[in-house]
């Protein structure tokens, strides 16, 4: 009976790490994503939720700074996560969350489109990581970023907790994916080419009430 019992314990918390992992804020973007084809920036209709692929270039906004790592970057995402412990059992929980994101373009083959990625929900690959206690040129800034945000990185004892920094950046040059509403508007004076006048129009991407803007730099 006992074995029985555990048995559907186990199942039960199994299925119940699968719906979260399914119904994650990471998870829902990337099938938002992958439920959508590409298309081609020229091709992009008025007022439709469009994605569009290409390179990714800077806009005339300043850049911004990573966090963790300090790269230079047009967006980050930074998740710090504690190891908690219940008896024999050991979970990872999310302590603080923080991304950022400022204006940017993105290329392709037929043209470029400006996206406006203040408030957009990021999906980036996680490659900047650090674990507390470990040796490395980021602890201090990882130890800031966590003061900045009320977080002690000691326990009550003056021990150190056991932490997981894991960042995601936009760098320019790096294919990224874009999911929102499309609007064609007005190219501004200091983005034109030589060969292009007042009336020279461009892509632009923006997140609305209704619909979220999805950016993601993940093949």
């Amino acid at each position: 009976m006992e074995a029985v019992v555990l048995t559907i314990l186990f199942f039960v918390l199994a299925g119940v790490g699968v719906g979260v992992f399914w119904f994650s804020k990471d998870q829902q973007g990337k099938r938002r994503l992958q439920s959508s084809e590409s298309t081609p920036i020229a091709d992009a209709p008025e007022g439709a939720l469009v994605k569009v692929t290409g390179r990714l270039a800077l806009a005339d906004v300043p850049e911004l700074e990573a966090p963790l790592t300090s790269r230079r970057c047009v967006g980050y995402v930074i998740e710090v996560k504690e190891r908690t412990r219940s008896g024999a059992n050991s979970n990872w929980v999310t302590l603080v969350t923080k991304e950022d994101a400022v204006a940017f373009v993105v290329e392709d083959a037929t043209g470029k489109a400006l996206v406006r990625a203040s408030g957009a929900h990021l999906v980036l690959v996680r490659d900047g990581h650090l674990r507390s206690g470990s040796m490395s040129d980021h602890s201090e800034r990882a130890h800031a970023f966590l003061m900045a945000h009320g977080t002690p990185s000691e326990n009550a004892l003056w021990t150190k907790k056991a932490l997981r920094y894991e960042e995601g950046v936009l760098e320019p040059g790096e294919e990224v994916s874009v999911l929102g509403v499309a609007r064609w508007e007005s190219i501004p004076e200091a983005m034109r080419h030589a060969d292009q006048d007042a009336s020279s129009r461009w892509l632009t991407f923006g997140a609305t009430s209704e619909h979220p803007l999805t950016i993601s730099d993940d093949p």
